[in-house]
C-alpha cells in the first residue's frame, strides 16, 4: 500500500523535479498517457477542466522496459549472491 503522503517524499520530489533529468520521467509525474510518441510531459487540463500531468504511453513503455532490464540485472546479481550465501553457508552483508 502506498502512503498518502508519497508526493512529499524528498526522494520522489528530487527525482520528479523538472530539472532532475530522470530517465523515467514518464513514470514519475503523468497521470494520463496518450498513445503517441513524445519524450516530454506537460501540465494541462483534462476534458473536465481538472489539472493533469500528461505523458506518452509509447515513451512510458520504453522507460518501463528500460527499468525492467535494469532491475532484472540488479536482481540477478542479488540472486547469485544469495545462492552463494546459502550454498557455501556463509553470511551475506550489504556494505557500501
Amino acid at each position: 500500500m502506498v502512503s498518502a503522503d508519497w508526493p512529499n517524499d524528498l526522494a520522489y520530489q528530487a527525482a520528479s523535479a523538472p530539472d532532475a533529468g530522470s530517465r523515467y520521467q514518464q513514470l514519475l509525474t503523468p497521470e494520463l498517457w496518450l498513445p503517441c510518441r513524445f519524450e516530454f510531459t506537460v501540465r494541462t487540463r483534462d476534458l473536465t477542466g481538472e489539472k493533469v500531468e500528461l505523458g506518452s504511453s509509447v515513451a512510458l513503455l520504453d522507460q518501463l522496459q528500460l527499468l525492467s532490464a535494469a532491475a532484472g540485472n540488479g536482481l540477478a546479481v542479488l540472486l547469485r549472491l544469495a545462492e552463494r550465501s546459502v550454498g557455501y553457508r556463509i553470511p551475506m552483508k550489504l556494505d557500501f
